[in-house]
């Protein structure tokens, strides 16, 4: 089967033949092939990255084989796909000129056939096409042809090697400037907490600005005009741009997400065994959790309003407030233990028994004091976990501090026979002790490891990338680069300003004045913009009801359906609304007036 060569030519040294396309033996043998080839730079560098691989493997990250691997096969992926532009360059470099491409069998059989024909490129080669693997439908290429012109502008503008190096010194300089406490917890807080924050924001803002940059500098520079006169439909312009910014975020996401895994082992051999094993143990896993069962308090309010109706025959008391009055009661009965008195949780475990009678538990817990104080106070508890009468139940005493989460390691084989997990809490201190229904107490399992996690929580990032990057083509599908860019950056810079909307809406005002001294400008005011911003605020919650960085620094599992229901929300709910927004502003637009808006 005859492949593609290209010819080059040196008036001293004769003919030269390179292959087009994809070269097997540089996949295989990547630094040897290049070494052998004389390609001594790319030879060394591959060279290099396998010596760096073979230290990581056998040393930080040798409980990491899948992402030694993939990082591997990566290289050699690449290797096999730039050899031939690595043999141009170097030909080119040492005079070599090019004469023509013809089909051969080998180097030499392309060399063969431009001796015979004395130097002559032949009709029937240069008419030849080139083999493609297209497993595109027709409709789809425009499409991609838009995406990958996209791409290449990135590219030909070097924005994304500067990326590149930007997210990589953020990753490696930021914690090396902030130092840490010598603690597993300390050592995540710093490389994935503010590392991961810091290259969300930087790829946020980057996603807006290339989105309006793409979109909005075409139109102004009479581009997009010349691809529009084609018979291609605008809003698969408006697609394959998309299409395009969101494969160089997945690029770039992979690049700090490898090099965060990297650093988190290599900084790990710092800390001492212990901490070590609660990293790997209760940090770099995903935890999925369960939570007691709650009694039906709807059921227990309406039983309650029976029996009091039943007793008092009062036709005036108010049904509403009774039902109030008693489910305050229930609630403050469920969550306050008394001093001396025992509060019993019940976990069943469900299909997870098995599975948990044969691995460590943890218990997650968070608990406030009736004593008033305004710092948090460390006091005495007492735990007894498993089956009551059992002989293997655990004891733990142990000081804990009021407002504070707190993670008890047990042993396993504590569930019953039945699958459910026992867990008793004595008041032994001298104040009453309240245990909150959604922060109060919860059982942490290992549900996968720490790679998978991180994929799922990167995934998130990239929909909140994909939001952003539906914002600012919208943007600019109908507005010019500088207003539109104001307009994207406003929109997403209000997302850190969530706590304040927030308060806003608790307070039901936006002045800071109690309710009594306002005047009747500022109270007609709130009744404009407080619901105004509480419709804001609902729409911002469909994006940042997920935070995949507070998880994966908790060693939280982010799970198949939270990443769906992101999606779900953030794409196909609110990013559907807002591209398809954009791609009726773009056709409706008449571009050949841009140059004059």
């Amino acid at each position: 089967m005859n492949s593609r060569f290209e010819v080059y030519q040196h008036q001293e040294r004769g003919l030269h033949a390179v292959k087009v396309g994809f070269r097997w033996p540089a996949f295989f043998l990547t630094w040897l092939w290049s070494l052998r080839n004389t390609l001594w730079l790319p030879g060394a560098c591959l060279l290099g990255i396998h010596v760096v691989l073979f230290v990581l493997a056998r040393g930080p990250m040798v409980e990491m084989p899948v992402s030694i691997g993939i990082f591997a096969f990566a290289m050699h992926v690449f290797a096999g796909r730039f050899a031939s532009r690595w043999q141009v360059r170097q030909l080119q470099g040492n005079g070599y000129f090019y004469r023509g491409e013809l089909p051969a069998r080998n180097s030499a059989d392309a060399i063969a056939k431009v001796k015979q024909t004395n130097g002559v490129f032949l009709p029937e080669w240069r008419n030849t096409a080139k083999i493609k693997f297209d497993i595109l439908p027709a409709n789809c290429k425009p499409v991609a042809a838009i995406a990958s012109l996209t791409i290449k502008s990135a590219f030909r503008f070097r924005l994304i090697p500067f990326l590149t190096f930007l997210l990589l010194l953020v990753v490696i300089g930021l914690p090396a400037v902030l130092k840490s406490d010598s603690t597993a917890q300390g050592l995540i807080q710093i490389v994935i907490s503010y590392t991961l924050a810091a290259v969300t924001t930087i790829l946020a803002f980057v996603t807006l600005w290339l989105a309006t940059g793409s979109m909005a500098r075409e139109i102004e520079d009479s581009l997009l005009q010349m691809v529009t006169v084609k018979p291609i439909p605008r809003w698969q312009i408006w697609i394959g741009k998309w299409l395009g910014i969101m494969t160089l975020n997945v690029g770039l996401l992979a690049i700090a997400a490898y090099a965060i895994t990297v650093l988190i082992h290599l900084r790990a051999q710092e800390l001492n065994p212990a901490q070590r094993e609660i990293l790997e143990s209760e940090l770099l896993v995903a935890r999925a959790s369960m939570k007691p069962e709650l009694p039906d308090l709807n059921a227990l309010v309406e039983e309650g309003v029976r029996i009091r109706m039943a007793k008092n025959r009062d036709v005036s008391i108010d049904i509403n407030a009774l039902r109030n009055v008693l489910r305050k009661d229930l609630e403050a009965n469920l969550q306050v233990v008394r001093p001396g008195f025992v509060r019993r949780w019940l976990v069943p475990t469900g299909i997870r028994a098995g599975q948990l009678r044969n691995q460590p538990i943890f218990i997650r817990t968070k608990f406030r004091s009736s004593t008033f104080s305004t710092e948090p106070i460390r006091m005495q508890t007492l735990w007894e976990i498993g089956a009551p009468g059992s002989t293997n139940r655990v004891r733990i005493v142990r000081e804990l501090t009021t407002d504070t989460f707190h993670e008890m390691r047990i042993p396993p084989g504590l569930v019953d026979e039945n699958g459910v997990l026992a867990m008793d809490f004595i008041n032994i201190s001298p104040s009453a002790i309240l245990f909150g229904f959604d922060e109060g107490v919860e059982l942490l399992f290992r549900e996968s490891g720490f790679e998978l996690n991180l994929c799922r929580g990167l995934a998130i990032i990239l929909c909140w990338l994909g939001l952003a990057a539906a914002i600012g083509l919208t943007a600019a599908s109908q507005l010019n680069f500088n207003v539109a860019s104001f307009l994207a950056v406003s929109l997403v810079t209000l997302l850190l300003f969530s706590g304040t909307i927030a308060t806003v809406i608790e307070q039901k005002s936006v002045w800071h004045e109690n309710k009594e001294q306002l005047g009747p400008a500022k109270i007609a005011t709130d009744k404009v913009l407080v619901p105004m911003i509480g419709g804001i605020y609902q729409v911002m919650r469909l994006v940042q009801d997920f935070s995949p960085i507070d998880s994966l620094s908790t060693g939280r599992s982010i799970t198949w359906t939270d990443l769906a229901r992101a999606y779900a929300q953030c794409w196909l709910l609110l990013g559907s609304i807002i591209a398809g927004a954009g791609m009726i502003l773009l056709t409706r637009r008449e571009l050949a007036t841009a140059q004059t808006n």
